[in-house]
C-alpha cells in the first residue's frame, strides 16, 4: 500500500515523505485503517498527511489522492452487498437515468419523490428519491455521481469509494473495545464497494457506496435503517438486471 501512495507523488515529495516515515511505517498506518483496530482511524489518517512535503493545494491534492489509491489497493477481495458485483453497472448518464427509471414507484413504505428528483438531478448527479410526506426529512436516496466533476481534480470511481471509506473512518472516532468495526470495504471483481453504519449526533446513518474501480460513476445508497438500505440496494440490483 505504501508503494501505491508513494508512486503518486512527485520525486521531491516522495523523498520528503521518506525522510519523515519509512515504507514499513506507512504500511503499518495503512493496515490499521483496514480494521478492526484499537487505534482511532483519524489519528492514522493524520499521520498520513504530508502537506509540509509539498503534496498540498486544493482538495484532493496529490498526497490525498495517493492515500485514496493506497486504500483501494488495500481493500480485500470479498463479495459486495446483495450481489452488487454480479450486475453490469451503467456507464453514462443516459444509462443511469434508464436504470433508475426502472426502480419501483414506492419503497419501504415511501412513494417516489419525482418532483424532488426533477429539481435535483443534473448531468453529473442523478438520484432516485423516496419520501414519506408525513416525514419529509426521512428520505431514502440512491445517487449516482460523476467522479470527474465531484472533486476539484478528476478521480476514478474506485477512489471516490475510498474517499467515502476515509470519511466514515473520520466520523467513527475511537473504536470501543470489542465493538464491531462499523465500516467495511472490498473488491468484488472490478467493483469497489464500501459500507458504513454510524450514529452521529444521535442519528443513524446506513450508507453503501460502489463503482467500477476504473470507471467514472460512483453510486451511493442511504437509508435510516439497515433494512431500508438493503431495500434500496436490492431495488438497484433488480433494476440493473432487467
Amino acid at each position: 500500500m505504501a508503494d501505491a501512495f508513494l508512486n503518486h507523488l512527485l520525486p521531491a515529495e516522495r523523498e520528503c515523505v521518506l525522510k519523515v516515515a519509512t515504507k514499513q511505517q506507512l504500511n503499518v498506518a495503512f493496515a490499521t485503517l483496514m480494521g478492526p483496530s484499537n487505534t482511532e482511524p483519524a489519528a492514522q489518517l493524520g499521520a498520513l498527511n504530508f502537506g509540509n512535503c509539498g503534496a498540498d493545494g486544493d482538495f484532493p491534492n496529490r498526497g490525498q489522492v495517493g492515500v485514496l489509491k493506497a486504500l483501494v489497493q488495500g481493500f480485500a477481495s470479498q463479495p459486495a452487498p446483495q450481489s452488487l458485483g454480479q450486475v453490469s453497472l451503467p456507464r453514462d448518464a443516459a444509462q443511469i437515468r434508464a436504470l433508475l427509471a426502472r426502480m419501483p414507484a414506492s419503497l419501504a413504505g415511501r412513494p417516489r419523490a419525482s418532483q424532488i428528483e426533477m429539481n435535483k438531478n443534473t448531468e453529473e448527479s442523478i438520484s432516485a428519491i423516496y419520501q414519506d410526506p408525513a416525514q419529509p426529512l426521512a428520505l431514502l436516496e440512491l445517487q449516482a455521481s460523476d467522479s470527474r466533476t465531484r472533486f476539484p481534480v478528476p478521480v476514478k470511481a474506485g477512489e471516490g469509494v475510498a474517499f467515502f471509506y476515509m470519511e466514515s473512518l473520520l466520523e467513527m472516532g475511537e473504536p470501543a473495545p470489542g465493538a464491531p468495526w462499523p465500516v467495511a470495504a472490498g473488491h468484488d471483481g472490478s467493483l469497489v464497494w464500501a459500507q458504513s453504519s454510524l450514529t452521529i449526533s444521535g442519528r443513524a446513518y446506513h450508507i453503501a457506496v460502489w463503482g467500477d474501480a476504473d470507471g467514472v460513476w460512483t453510486f451511493r445508497a442511504e437509508g435510516r435503517t439497515q433494512e431500508e438500505l438493503s431495500a434500496l440496494i436490492g431495488a438497484f440490483v433488480a433494476a440493473a438486471g432487467r
